[in-house]
Formats: structure tokens, sequence, C-alpha cells
């Protein structure tokens, strides 16, 4: 009788044992899915990100070429970054209004 309690106390050690393996397999899994789904994520958010960016110089740009242009034809010339930057923003938005482009603020 006692062989066949040590043989299923056995049996059942190993079973927990078992268990447990698949238990700590199946949270290591977990995690690491979890894991790649949040550095997905953030790649994801990363690109819209920098395409925002990226539209928000394209569109910049080609405003800053159309005032030059209506700088141009109106004999004005717009401020340079370092001028702007010493500017109230009321003389920066007069430039602007000046030169056609039409600032507000």
């Amino acid at each position: 009788a006692t062989l066949e309690g040590d043989r299923a106390q056995d049996v059942e050690r190993e079973g927990n044992l078992i268990r447990q393996r698949v238990e700590a397999k199946r949270a290591k899994e977990r995690q690491e899915a979890e894991l790649k789904a949040t550095t997905l994520l953030q790649r994801q958010l990363r690109r819209k990100e920098e395409k925002r960016l990226q539209a928000e110089r394209w569109g910049s740009a080609k405003e800053r070429r159309r005032a030059e242009r209506m700088a141009q034809t109106k004999g004005v010339e717009l401020p340079s970054l370092e001028e702007a930057h010493r500017m109230s923003v009321v003389q920066l938005r007069d430039a602007l209004w000046n030169a056609g482009y039409p600032a507000r603020g």
C-alpha cells in the first residue's frame, strides 16, 4: 500500500511540476507577445509622427516659396530667420503682410 501511495505522490508531484512549467512558459509567451505588440505600436506611432512632421515641413517650405515669390513681385524682401527672431510679433506680422503673406497673430 505504501508503494502505491508513494507512486501516487510521485505522479502528483510530476503533474504539478509539468503544470508549473507550462504556466511559466505561457506567462513568458504572453509577456513576449505584449512586448512585441508594444514595440510595434510605438514604431507605428513614430512613423505617423515622422510623416506628420515631414508634411508640415513640406507645407512650410511651399508657403515660404509662395511668400518669397509674392515678395519679389511686390519688390519686398522677407526677413531672414535671424531678423525674424529679433522682431516683435507686430513687426513680423507687418513684414509678412507687406510681402503678401496673410499672417495672423
